[in-house]
C-alpha cells in the first residue's frame, strides 16, 4: 500500500513495525491495519463500504484511536476514479497517515 500510494518505493517488509490487524465495527465491518514505517504511523483499511468519502474512514479510525490526526492519502494517480482508494486485484484500499 505504502508503494501504491505513493509514499514509498520498495518497502521492506522488515522496516513496518508494530503491525496490528483490527476488525471494524463500522461500515462493512472489514479490516483496518495499524503500522509505523519510517517514524511515521499509518492505517489501511479495505472497507468496501466507504464510497472513496475520507470521512468515513476517519470515523472508523476514531473508534480504533480517539486522538486520531492526520489525513487520508490521496490516489496519486491522477485521472483515476476513485480520488481516496487505490484498487487493488479487486479490493479497494484507504491509507490514512497519523501526524504526530
Amino acid at each position: 500500500m505504502l508503494e501504491a500510494f505513493g509514499v514509498a518505493d520498495d518497502v521492506k517488509p522488515d522496516s513496518i513495525e508494530n503491525l496490528k490487524v483490527i476488525k471494524s465495527k463500522d461500515f462493512g465491518m472489514c479490516d483496518v491495519f495499524e503500522f509505523d514505517y519510517n517514524n511515521a504511523h499509518y492505517y489501511i483499511s479495505n472497507d468496501y463500504s466507504l464510497d472513496d468519502d475520507p470521512k468515513y474512514f476517519r470515523e472508523i479510525l476514531l473508534n480504533i484511536n480517539h486522538l486520531l490526526a492526520g489525513e487520508a492519502l490521496k490516489n496519486p494517480k491522477d485521472g483515476e476514479e476513485q480520488k481516496y482508494s487505490v484498487n487493488i486485484e479487486d479490493t479497494q484500499y484507504y491509507l490514512w497517515k497519523n501526524s504526530k
